[in-house]
């Protein structure tokens, strides 16, 4: 039956695009519409989040207004906080923008395009930041941000600082305070478990850490450019100078996303280091074909960008020469979960399997399991919703949960027990998917009864309570 609905839409377009005038053939569209709206409830579909898919010449364009509005000079990285604002590297605007729950876009570093870096210890937003390139976030909140031979950080406070780099490229300068070593052309970067920082330094093809006393080191990469070392001490392992992200697993594995590499064999592949400092080549090394079905061994990459592990344990990569998001569940086998290869801006609203893209680099999945894409050369930013949240999986009421009124006018009261007094979190999401309000919120006596009053206009949206082991989904209307 799904091919047919298939093919009743392909039917349907064809005849619409010769008859579209006709009445008939536009009900026979609407109906195809409709089905094949059916056939994808259980995908993963699209939605664009800040961006309007125009790439602007004026930094901060849209400031105050909605992120879908917003232009970007290119969205080169995104990240997600706990509670669900977005952070994006706006490369050649100079800035780090911010999406906050309702959606509204601001800038919080970068004072403008095309000038040099200022001096710390002042108000991010007054500070020059060069190009950014990579974003992550620390467990307290903070912002660290890579770019012009920088790690760049910004406080909760909005100050910003340098925790590594002075500025230079020659040098390495391991076993001294990091703001006095060379790390140049740094591109991605993360934390470990233990609060620890990594850092991509693609010029010395190698990755540095910063311990929590500030003091830098090489733990992968002996400083040439090639394609060797595995099975040998990481520090021994030759890199590429397309060393672009850096995860880690939940066992304190380390992975390193080596891409364009012009002096490999088997380029663009995933490399692994152990916890016992051991390199090897994860997954990558396929010589034909996209490799999806088999085993991520056996794939091929095309200049894969960013590398992301999800709550669950699947590899997510970034594969931008392939113009895909890639997925590597935890027993190896690779898919492709958005993006069609063929490069363009479409589909959203649709299976992010068919979508195009125009070079994906920056990925980021936030406590829900929503996957967000840094379209680069778009300049926008995409979400893939957890498919838990999709309407079509959802009930309107809930055994221990309840939402009153329920339809309502925006004013609603949602209560009912919970296993522990811990904090929850509680967010709305719209039926797209965009995060409308979040709040985080402690039981008392193991009850929630919270009053909510949002100003939304009339349509379906869903509540979802997050914590302590529990994941609540729930629907309601407002008329």
């Amino acid at each position: 039956m799904k091919k047919k609905f298939y093919s009743l839409f392909i039917t349907a377009i064809t005849l619409l695009g010769s008859f579209h005038m006709k009445k008939k053939f536009y009900s026979l569209f609407i109906t195809a519409i409709t089905l094949l709206g059916s056939f994808h409830s259980k995908a993963q579909n699209i939605y664009t989040v800040a961006g309007n898919g125009t790439t602007s010449s004026t930094a901060g364009y849209g400031d105050g207004g909605a992120a879908t509005a917003a232009e970007f000079a290119q969205t080169q990285a995104v990240a997600v906080d706990a509670t669900g604002n977005i952070y994006i590297a706006d490369r050649y605007s100079s800035q780090i923008r911010k999406v906050n729950t309702s959606g509204i876009i601001s800038t919080i570093a970068g004072a403008g395009m095309g000038l040099g870096l200022t001096t710390d210890g002042i108000a991010a937003t007054a500070a020059y930041i060069g190009e950014p390139r990579s974003i992550a976030l620390d467990a307290a909140g903070n912002i660290f941000f890579s770019g012009d031979n920088k790690i760049r950080k910004i406080n909760t406070s909005g100050i910003i600082s340098t925790v590594a780099g002075n500025g230079g490229y020659t040098g390495v300068g391991d076993g001294i305070p990091a703001t006095s070593a060379s790390v140049g052309q740094p591109t991605g970067i993360a934390f470990d478990a233990a609060g620890n920082l990594y850092i991509c330094d693609s010029y010395h093809a190698s990755i540095r850490k910063v311990n929590s006393a500030g003091i830098i080191s090489t733990v992968a990469g002996n400083g040439t450019v090639a394609y060797s070392g595995d099975g040998f001490a990481a520090t021994n392992a030759s890199l590429s100078e397309g060393i672009s992200a850096i995860a880690f697993d939940a066992a304190g594995n380390m992975y390193i996303a080596d891409g364009w590499n012009q002096y490999t064999l088997q380029p663009n592949v995933i490399r692994k280091v152990n916890t016992a400092g051991i390199i090897t080549t994860a997954y990558g090394q396929g010589t034909g074909g996209l490799g999806d079905g088999g085993p991520a061994t056996a794939a091929t990459f095309s200049g894969p960008r960013d590398i992301k592990f999800d709550a669950a344990g699947n590899l997510y990569v970034a594969d931008q020469g392939n113009e895909r998001i890639r997925k590597i569940s935890t027993t190896g086998v690779i898919t492709t979960i958005a993006g069609c290869g063929i490069t363009g801006y479409s589909g959203d609203g649709f299976a992010a399997i068919a979508a195009k893209f125009w070079g994906p680099g920056g990925l980021a999945i936030d406590t829900h399991g929503n996957i967000f894409i840094a379209d680069d050369s778009n300049s926008v930013v995409r979400k893939i919703p957890n498919t838990s949240l999709s309407t079509n999986n959802v009930v309107t009421s809930d055994s221990l949960f309840s939402i009153f009124p329920n339809p309502n006018n925006g004013q609603f009261t949602l209560e009912g027990n919970t296993q522990s007094n811990g904090n929850y979190t509680i967010t709305i999401t719209d039926v797209l998917g965009r995060n409308i309000y979040s709040t985080l919120i402690a039981p008392q006596n193991n009850h929630i009864n919270l009053a909510i009053n949002q100003n939304l206009p009339h349509g379906i949206y869903i509540v979802q309570l997050h914590g302590e082991g529990e994941n609540i989904v729930q629907r309601f209307e407002i008329e």
